[in-house]
């Protein structure tokens, strides 16, 4: 019985509840923002931190890479590329509070 229910839990499609949208983002992308912008590109990804601390300097270094309403964008669409490949089709979208389609909000 327990492995039955184990793998009942892992089949079902799990929510995103909250995220923070600078701290989802992938290294490609965030080589992608800075090619676009001349800034530094990274050979790995700059979210290794032990502390608070660290993880709370580590965003006013990373401000210069995603500081227009296009970088959140493009942001927000591979968040949701990468939910969709793990089975979530849906979210939570805080204007207005009403679940989405990720197509949805791909294509508004």
């Amino acid at each position: 019985m327990g492995q039955a229910i184990s793998k009942l839990v892992h089949s079902i499609p799990k929510p995103e509840l909250h995220v923070h949208l600078e701290g989802s983002i992938t290294i490609e992308t965030l080589n992608l923002l800075a090619l676009r912008k001349g800034l530094p590109a990274f050979e790995s990804s700059p979210y290794k931190y032990s502390n608070f601390k660290e993880f709370n300097a580590l965003f006013p270094k990373l401000g210069p890479y995603f500081d227009m309403a296009e970088d959140f964008y493009e942001i927000a669409v591979g968040f949701g590329q990468r939910l969709a490949t793990d089975g979530q089709k849906r979210f939570l979208d805080t204007d207005g509070f009403k679940y989405r389609l990720w197509d949805e909000f791909v294509e508004s």
